[in-house]
Parts: structure tokens; sequence; C-alpha cells
């Protein structure tokens, strides 16, 4: 039988508790163990597990890599030491891990939302400096490398004196990156299209509560199953191809103005799936694009 590691943040139990209608940990275990393969739950920052004994690893549940996100490059990196394979591959990972890659996608043609990148060690100052200059009234500030709205601000230009407070302690960290408030958001809501092998297999929209900017569930966000047209699934398919190379398993997030999607985070480490919302064999066909890489 086939060993496979499925990396899971080690409270994931908590972080899926009154926010997730399935257990996905859970469900992969119970769909890959009828394909022969045995798959394990464990945390990338587990010092006692020997991965060599591993076949491959799937981050897809490493909800926590961001609180640590040089032990986890450090950890990829001892995995292909070791020559056990990462899905998806380690150095795609690596490459997604920081949003710094929304830069790379926008100069591969992708038409991504409004933003600005400060490399990790800019002047905060600046940040201020960029608000005045873009004419913004409210701006969201995020970590580029954060998961689940993790220190993202919504923050008023009215306010430079903490403005410059949030982006220094922000930068201390990560780089940063600051959008426009996009009230598309708000208002219709944010897509979310799955991919398999470069095939869109179902969306989602989530949509913030009254009054918040952000549409994740640990916020108060609602999420809903919605078929998405085929212009949309053919622009979100583009961006998916303007990755460093196809992955095997994907989301692409955005919003929609005027007729045009708008792409904000390309997700290919640890997108929660929302399988409840999926066609029955999506699971299926996860579990069997992992297995033929094995």
């Amino acid at each position: 039988m086939s060993n496979v590691a499925l990396i899971v943040a080690s409270n994931y139990k908590e972080l899926i508790e009154g926010h997730s209608a399935v257990d996905e940990p859970a469900l992969l275990q119970h769909e890959f163990k009828m394909l022969g393969v045995d798959l394990s739950l464990c945390s990338f920052s587990d010092p006692s597990i020997d991965w060599s004994t591993f076949d491959a690893v799937v981050p897809k549940g490493a909800w926590d890599y961001f609180l640590d996100p040089r032990g986890f490059v450090r950890w990829l990196d001892r995995l292909t030491a070791m020559g056990v394979r990462s899905i998806n591959d380690a150095e795609l990972i690596k490459w997604n891990h920081d949003k710094g890659y929304l830069v790379d996608l926008w100069n591969a043609g992708a038409r991504v939302a409004p933003f600005t990148y400060f490399p990790q060690g800019s002047d905060p100052a600046d940040v201020v400096t960029e608000f005045k200059a873009e004419g913004w009234d409210r701006a969201v500030l995020k970590p580029s490398v954060s998961a689940g709205a993790w220190k993202t601000e919504l923050m008023s230009a009215r306010n430079e004196l903490e403005i410059e407070s949030v982006a220094s302690d922000i930068l201390r960290g990560s780089g940063l990156v600051v959008q426009p408030f996009f009230e598309e958001i708000r208002s219709d809501g944010e897509w979310s299209v799955y991919f398999i092998d470069g095939d869109p297999t179902h969306a989602v929209v989530k949509s913030p509560k009254p009054g918040d900017f952000r549409s994740q569930a640990i916020w108060g966000g609602h999420t809903r199953a919605e078929k998405a047209p085929d212009w949309l699934l053919d622009a979100t398919e583009k961006v998916l191809y303007a990755a460093p190379f196809l992955p095997t398993y994907g989301r692409v997030d955005g919003f929609v103005r005027n007729g045009e999607f708008y792409l904000m985070e390309l997700e290919l480490i640890e997108p929660y799936f929302f399988f409840e919302f999926a066609p029955a064999y999506v699971l299926s066909q996860f579990a069997q694009a992992v297995v033929s890489r094995l």
C-alpha cells in the first residue's frame, strides 16, 4: 500500500469546527483508502516525522504554513533533497506561498486586481505615500504571506498614522500587498473556481457578512454554490495556465467588474475545496489525480 502524507494544521479540527460543513481531511482519507493508499495526517513542523517513509506529501491542509513561512520553505527543500515528491510540486508551492507571485502573473498578462507590492523591509511611510498618489479613500493592507485574512486590515486614507503603524508591523515579517477596496466583493461576492489537472470542477461565491469586507467563513462570511458562466471559466483558466507550470489542484479567486474577471488570488497550496458544493465525483477525481503521480 502506498503511503501519502496529507499536511494539515496542527489545530485543523478547531479551524473547521463551526465553519465547515465537512471534514475534508477525513473525506480524503476515506477516498484514498479506496484507491489503496494510506493517507496520514501530518504537520509539516512535526520534528518526529521521517518524511522519507512517504511516497508523496500533499500540503492541501497546511492552513498554518504562513505562521512559519521560512520553516515551511526549508521543509519543502528537505523533501526535495530526500527525493520525496510534493503534490503540488515543491517549486510551484514556493513560488505561490508569497503573494509577490501576483507581479509575475501581472507580467504574464493576467488581469490582476489593482495592487501595489512592497517587499519586506520597505519603508512604511511609502505605503502612506502610495495612498495619496493613488487617491484611494480606503484600501486593504495584508501580508504577502498570509491566509484566512490574517493581519488583513481595511484602512481609511484619513488615518495616516494607523496606516504606517499597520504597514510597519506587516513589513517586519513579510512583504505587503496594498489594494484599493473593491466594493464588488461586498455587493456581489467573490468567485472561487476550482481546478484539477487544469480542468474546472466547480465554483462557489463567497460574500462577507454585513458591514465586513472579509469573505472567509471564520469572519462570518457566507458561501454558496454557483455555476460559473463559460466566459468566467475561460478567464480563470487563463490565470491557472499563467503559473510557471500546471498544478495538480488549485483555486482561482476574484471578482467581476463591468463584465470582466479580476484576479485576487491564485491558491495552489492549501485551498479548502468545498467538496460539499461539488459534484459527487470531484472528491474521487482529486484523489485519483494525486495517486496518478505516485
